[in-house]
């Protein structure tokens, strides 16, 4: 058996990673990798940010938070340029004090960034995460892991 440290381009992105050569089971183990790494690669390029607050912070209810929400969405434009962010989708569930919004950036930094200059902090509990459309990911799944179940 041989040890070998590889390095690919996915997605345009250098990936370097160790493969454990021997015979047949390196190329299966090699293509598993390059596959998991596509994989991982294309489903980070999407954010879902889900923001909650109480009502007595509520931009309809509360004026500073009007205030800071109306500043903010103004500043949009902008900030969304400057930090490479595309806004998919920006919704609000009416009347639950939540909004689900889509980005789409280069990284998971660049969004955290955007939120944090335009103040969507400032009232909001915002979480982050990288999402995979559906369909994107029943495409890709036999790249995925083997099953544990």
């Amino acid at each position: 058996m041989e040890e070998k440290a590889r390095s690919e381009r996915v997605k345009g992105k250098e990936c370097v990673y160790v493969c454990i050569i021997n015979a047949e089971i390196g190329k299966q183990l090699e293509k598993r990798i390059l596959g998991t790494l596509s994989l991982a690669l294309a489903m980070a390029k999407r954010y879902g940010l889900t923001m909650t607050h109480p009502p007595n912070v509520c931009p309809i209810a509360n004026k500073a938070s009007r205030e800071a929400a109306v500043a903010g969405w103004k500043q949009i434009p902008e900030v969304s340029k400057k930090h490479g962010v595309r806004i998919v989708s920006f919704d609000h569930f009416d009347p639950e004090h939540l909004v689900i919004g889509v980005i789409e950036a280069e990284s998971i930094e660049a969004v955290r960034d955007f939120v944090m200059e335009v103040g969507l902090m400032a009232w909001n509990q915002l979480k982050i995460n990288p999402i995979t459309p559906v369909s994107d990911f029943m495409d890709h799944m036999d790249q995925a892991p083997p099953t544990i179940f």
